[in-house]
């Protein structure tokens, strides 16, 4: 068992999206202190291939962010990790949405640069190129879809709040689309 097995293992569990920890949480599972490093240099927490990160990407998870002051990480979820090896005579094949990609891009629609970060995204996390494309649009969505929730939290509020719809339909014409 790697050094950081048990945080990977803890987020492999976790149904969340997202999984805040602070540092003394991720010290505690893994039995001892983070090295001097993780409380001083942000890119310690990097998605690269280290020991450390290797452990939270190969479980399907990225550090979304990090604060160094506040000793706090945020994981984030990128894909689900397919399960090893083939089912076996006791088991079933997995199911649900995570059971096969529903992403279907006609060959051509993609650029080479577009194709080429699918690729090396697919590559990095250990997915197949669909899982990818679905993580990056995801991805690529998720903080317009938290500045929307923001909104609608604040507009909650307020007596005279507006419509979901409407926000929408304002963010659509505020974006040009």
């Amino acid at each position: 068992m790697g050094k950081y097995e048990p945080l990977a293992q803890f987020l492999s569990a976790s149904q969340a999206e997202e999984q805040p920890l602070q540092f003394s949480e991720v010290e505690q599972m893994l039995g001892k202190p983070l090295p001097s490093s993780a409380f001083q240099y942000r890119e310690w927490w990097a998605n690269q291939n280290r020991s450390q990160s290797k452990a939270w990407m190969d479980a399907g998870w990225q550090v979304w962010s990090v604060d160094l002051g506040g000793e706090r990480v945020v994981f984030r979820r990128t894909h689900h990790p397919r399960p090893q090896g083939r089912p076996t005579s006791g088991e079933s094949a997995p199911s649900g949405p995570w059971a096969s990609p529903a992403i279907r891009i006609p060959e051509g629609r993609l650029g080479p640069a577009a194709m080429k970060i699918i690729e090396n995204y697919a590559e990095e996390h250990g997915c197949d190129q669909a899982e990818a494309a679905a993580a990056l649009l995801d991805r690529a969505g998720l903080n317009h879809r938290s500045a929307l929730f923001d909104r609608l939290d604040a507009l909650a509020m307020k007596q005279d709040s507006v419509s979901s719809a409407e926000l929408i339909r304002q963010d659509r014409d505020r974006d040009g689309r």
